[in-house]
């Protein structure tokens, strides 16, 4: 799971929990004496070292372990870390980091406005098809009569109802350019 978050470009990660790897000395990056699963706490310690993510919390959070971890991969826009009592038999992790979120720019998209639709042409259109298709039932397969349906549908909409685009940068005072 680390790997692959680590595999998203320009992310801001961080990964908070209990990992129970009571056997690891988070302070000396070590192993302590007499550890169950030695293997396990390495690999763990280090998966952390080949992907550049750092654990912070320095403090133990149960008895004397430092169980609850925060990872990582921007260590330095760590304000503070701090470990308050919680109300199980392990405390809490409080972290406050610098990061400014960025705000994502939504991709111009076309609304069409239906009340501004000229549903007598559309219906008329549409009729004709109909009957286009009817006449010619016989003659066509169903591939053919529904690439003929769709086709026709999608010109007479577009052509027969106003649209606007959304999500670009403001053209006028409004910021919605009228599209045919």
């Amino acid at each position: 799971m680390i790997r692959k978050a680590t595999q998203i470009k320009n992310s801001t990660l961080i990964i908070g929990g209990d990992f129970n790897l009571p056997g690891w000395d988070w302070n000396n990056r070590s192993l302590k004496p007499n550890t169950t699963y030695p293997h396990l706490h390495y690999f763990f310690g280090n998966s952390l070292d080949d992907t550049c993510l750092t654990q912070i919390v320095d403090v133990p959070t149960r008895k004397d372990n430092i169980l609850d971890l925060i990872i990582t991969n921007l260590p330095n826009q760590v304000q503070r870390v701090e470990v308050i009592p919680g109300l199980s038999d392990h405390d809490i992790v409080f972290a406050e980091f610098a990061i400014a979120s960025s705000k994502l720019k939504q991709k111009p998209r076309i609304i069409p406005l239906y009340k501004k639709a000229n549903w007598s042409t559309i219906k008329q259109e549409i009729n004709t098809l109909y009957k286009h298709l009817s006449e010619n039932q016989q003659h066509l397969c169903v591939n053919e009569m529904w690439n003929c349906f769709k086709t026709t549908t999608t010109k007479k909409i577009t052509s027969h109802i106003n649209s606007k685009i959304k999500g670009r940068s403001p053209m006028g005072h409004n910021g919605n350019k009228t599209a045919h």
